[in-house]
């Protein structure tokens, strides 16, 4: 009897574990080289340029056109970023962030009613993937390589799975399904 009621305890405790999983974002929206953008990330990526994009955009865009291609390019930017990560020490990204950030001592003031996020998500959404492409395209430019043609090799080059509803990869970028 004992075994009946183990079983379905252990039952009950994995349906809660797949619940809260799933409802806090915590599984693969997107596989790229065996690293996992989550559906928390691209949820909280989308969320925050679609704000921006609200605040600027023109009112004759369709919305829900609008907003599938703003998702569509979210999870496109978070590919790029993590292919840009995979080549670049973090510690180097680290170092030139907080050069940039004492050079400019005034961005942190601006960020929330401009792009209405935090400075932490912005420095996590904006600033260190500009540092990352920043210093890529420095180290390109010493063998005189360019950052498209790298960075269109890498995407091409790299195993990518995406899992999110209504998109697809295509081998060279997001598409909507």
């Amino acid at each position: 009897m004992w075994k009946y009621f183990a079983a379905f305890l252990i039952m009950i405790l994995i349906g809660w574990g797949s619940y809260f999983t799933v409802s806090k974002g915590f599984y693969p929206a997107a596989i790229v080289n065996y690293k996992i953008i989550s559906a928390r990330d691209l949820k909280s990526s989308y969320q925050s340029a679609l704000g921006y994009y609200n605040k600027i955009k023109k009112p004759e865009v369709d919305n829900q056109t609008f907003e599938k291609e703003i998702r569509r390019a979210t999870l496109d930017k978070l590919i790029e970023n993590q292919l840009l990560y995979e080549d670049i020490n973090k510690n180097d990204i680290e170092s030139q962030l907080a050069a940039l950030i004492q050079q400019n001592p005034n961005l942190e003031k601006g960020v929330l009613v401009t792009y209405g996020v935090t400075w932490q998500v912005f420095q996590d959404l904006i600033l260190r993937p500009q540092v990352a492409m920043e210093i890529i395209q420095k180290n390109l430019q010493s063998k005189n390589e360019n950052l498209d043609n790298w960075l269109k090799n890498k995407k091409s080059s790299a195993s990518i799975w995406v899992l999110a509803s209504g998109l697809k990869w295509s081998g060279e970028r997001i598409e909507v399904n």
